[in-house]
């Protein structure tokens, strides 16, 4: 849909398993959140409309949530693979090796900022090193805003601070 919806049409989707209609769930002319969020309404609407003819806004993603993100300052486990599902990624629920196709087409998605649990769980350095990209929530939920992919938006994605980083802020 070129529309900007609700939540809950996706869950209502996903319990019917079809695409329901998006007039009960659509949220426009919302000047102030538009302000708020820094993003045009319109401009995300036919970023969108692009977006969706090449698979969608991360189509061709496979997406890691890190341990502590869901419900931290951000949707449910449930609401996030929903979310992350309809922008044609797919969530992965291991960064074991067997499970890795192309490291280079992975999102590791930590809090924001990321903690140093997530940043030391298994497999996310590993997979950084490999050419997994390392976002936040908050770059995901201003990529989806904006409907802007992440090849449009690459130099905004953090990585993880390397450990003479992290001592060094500590430090």
């Amino acid at each position: 849909t070129p529309n900007i919806l609700s939540v809950e049409w996706l869950e209502k989707s996903s319990i019917k398993q079809q695409l329901l209609d998006t007039d009960d769930f659509l949220l426009l002319d919302n000047e102030s959140a538009e302000k708020a969020y820094n993003f045009s309404m319109r401009e995300s609407i036919r970023n969108g409309i692009l977006a969706r003819k090449k698979g969608g806004l991360l189509g061709g993603w496979c997406v890691y949530i890190c341990s502590g993100v869901a419900g931290n300052k951000a949707p449910s486990v449930k609401e996030l693979t929903l979310i992350i599902e309809a922008t044609g990624a797919r969530v992965i629920t291991s960064l074991n090796d067997s499970d890795m196709l192309e490291p280079h087409c992975i999102m590791i998605l930590t809090s924001d900022p990321s903690t140093e649990a997530q940043r030391n769980e298994f497999g996310v350095r590993k997979m950084e090193r490999f050419g997994a990209q390392i976002v936040t929530t908050t770059w995901l939920f201003q990529t989806i805003l904006t409907q802007q992919s992440p090849n449009m938006r690459r130099s905004e994605m953090t990585s993880l601070p390397s450990a003479r980083d992290t001592v060094a802020a500590v430090g």
